[in-house]
């Protein structure tokens, strides 16, 4: 089986929703604009591919962008959200990425957003590449061999 299906198959057996269970949010980055998390009680590995959710908080309000607004108008349109949480997929070997959803909440906790891909073939997988925020990310959950 190759790697896209590998990742593919990982997705279907390990989406899960947002908050089932606590977080451990430990920061990995911060400046000005913000701070990255990681929530290390939530990374799930099969094989090679790692699963993790990553929260990005903001120092000021964004825009929920237009592809997170829901075509069911479940989200008002236009809100304002502070903090973000982006599911990750890593195939460790490959050095390859996906990030299939992402929820975007305002400064009560609120969901206001969600932009989610579906499970299929067209499921994006892209290179991590060097000295990038992915890079960061990837060897948050998959740390080098040495």
């Amino acid at each position: 089986m190759g790697t896209k299906h590998t990742v593919l198959g990982m997705a279907l057996t390990l989406l899960a929703p947002v908050n089932a269970r606590p977080a451990d949010w430990q920061l990995l980055r911060s400046n000005s604009s913000g701070s990255i998390y990681l929530d290390r009680s939530g990374i799930v590995y099969d094989h090679k591919v790692g699963r993790a959710w990553f929260k990005i908080t903001y120092s000021s309000g964004q825009t929920v962008p237009m592809e997170a607004w829901s075509p069911y108008h479940l989200y008002p349109d236009a809100q304002i959200y502070d903090h973000v949480l982006h599911l990750f997929y890593f195939d460790c070997a490959s050095r390859i990425s996906s990030y299939p959803q992402s929820d975007y909440f305002n400064p009560t906790n609120q969901l206001v957003g969600r932009f989610a891909l579906m499970v299929e073939p067209k499921f994006t997988l892209r290179p991590v590449e060097p000295e990038t925020i992915d890079e960061i990310l990837f060897y948050a959950v998959c740390p080098p061999v040495r």
